[in-house]
């Protein structure tokens, strides 16, 4: 064997490392962290205020996206030949 070159010992150590940290990195993507729901009963008005006028300004823009989506779709499928 010579010096400095890499062994089988190694390079067997090396690819389960390789795998173990792909492994772990798929699991962190798979696998977010969800935060805990928030306990509404315990915020006053002011706070409630808040998170009405949040959950109000996402659904705005979820149902502009949704018609957004929805118009592309309507003009992809008139696009498209006509079947047989």
């Amino acid at each position: 064997m010579r010096r400095g070159g890499v062994t089988a010992a190694k390079l067997a150590a090396l690819v389960l490392l390789l795998v173990f940290a792909f492994v772990l990195g798929r699991q962190a993507v798979q696998e977010p962290a969800q935060a805990p729901e928030p306990d509404y009963d315990t915020y006053d008005p002011a706070q409630l205020s808040w998170v009405i006028e949040g959950i109000q300004e996402r659904i705005s823009e979820l149902q502009d996206e949704l018609h957004y989506v929805v118009h592309l779709q309507a003009e992809k499928l008139a696009a498209r030949p006509p079947p047989g």
